[in-house]
């Protein structure tokens, strides 16, 4: 009987032990992992150095002779990473569909920027490609051979109002979202990756969301084409590496900006300016990830929202969302 009693022991001595050896294992493993996204976080956001500069070049008399390539350029974002850029020694190509507001930001950037070429080109992504790619390759064709190492795919959003039940969108306004933000996307992109693989080194950045990695209520297909967006660039980033070409590819998760749609929305700490925006997202250049959050606060945002039970992050994802509905909703009575 005492060898049955002593047996025991050892048994749950044993079972104790390595109990507590497996919970100090994972929790090791926790704590590095967490050390580990830490000192991502600070690298990226704090000591990392951007060399966007290898993809610009400039004449003896101080001239760009580089170009850079930037999608729905009329306003916000776009506009943003166009001043961004003609400040870094870039001549800029601005894409839009409406030529009056593209040259009145021509005319701006041209003033602040002197030494910066600006060029325009108009092609309408929400009903362009109803007779297939043609229209976009005609328009890329005027502007190929420029000497250009960086696209921006800026362009996004769709018809307003945003905001909508699934059900309630038409065949047409469902047409337009995709069309704008995945078909234009991607069919730029193609169209202009073997004009970058001709320079030494290139950069093809998009512009994403939140809601692709997380879907969103109310904007349920907007959600779905942020969510390939991202797709394409991680596939596009392998692909180039496969390909041995020099591009560099990488996708923008982004939260909320004051933009030209979105001017009602008051900058803060988790709201920047577009220019802002656009400012750290070239601040983010070499890091080698396909897929980086480009504000920090946005950053500490999502990654503390998807932290979250996924209960809570739905009621909290339920109610941001339903306050920028009703926001526009108020526009719209005013229209």
């Amino acid at each position: 009987m005492a060898n049955d009693i002593a047996t025991r022991f050892w048994l749950a001595a044993t079972t104790s032990h390595t109990i507590t050896v497996s919970l100090a294992t994972l929790g090791g493993l926790w704590a590095t992992c967490q050390l580990y996204q830490l000192a991502s976080f600070t690298h990226l956001n704090l000591l990392h150095q951007t060399t966007i500069g290898r993809y610009a070049a400039r004449s003896r008399d101080g001239r760009p002779t580089t170009w850079a390539l930037v999608t729905g350029g009329s306003d916000g974002i776009g506009k943003g990473f166009a001043e961004e850029l003609c400040q870094r020694g870039f001549n800029v190509i601005l894409h839009g569909r409406n030529e009056k507001k593209l040259d009145g930001v021509k005319a701006e950037l041209e003033r602040q920027w002197p030494k910066s070429e600006i060029k325009i080109i108009v092609f309408d992504a929400s009903s362009g490609f109803k007779e297939g790619s043609e229209k976009l390759e005609a328009v890329v064709g005027e502007i190929k051979a420029l000497n250009i190492t960086v696209l921006i795919n800026n362009l996004g959003g769709g018809p307003f109002p945003s905001y909508m039940p699934l059900g309630e969108h038409s065949a047409a306004r469902m047409r337009e979202f995709i069309d704008v933000n995945a078909t234009f996307t991607t069919d730029i992109t193609r169209l202009m990756i073997p004009v970058l693989a001709k320079r030494s080194s290139a950069l093809v950045m998009t512009v994403g969301s939140f809601v692709g990695a997380i879907g969103a209520p109310y904007v349920s297909i907007y959600s779905a084409v942020k969510a390939y967006g991202e797709t394409l660039t991680r596939a596009l980033h392998i692909e180039m590496k496969a390909e041995k070409l020099p591009i560099e590819v990488i996708h923008l998760q982004v939260g909320m900006v004051q933009t030209g749609r979105e001017a009602a929305r008051k900058v803060s700490f988790l709201i920047p300016s577009s220019r802002q925006l656009a400012a750290s997202a070239l601040a983010k250049v070499g890091c080698g990830l396909s897929v980086v959050t480009p504000y920090w606060p946005h950053a500490v945002q999502f990654n503390g929202m998807m932290s979250l039970p996924g209960w809570l992050m739905e009621r909290m994802l339920l109610n941001m969302v339903s306050e920028e509905r009703k926001t526009e909703q108020e526009a719209l009575k005013k229209q």
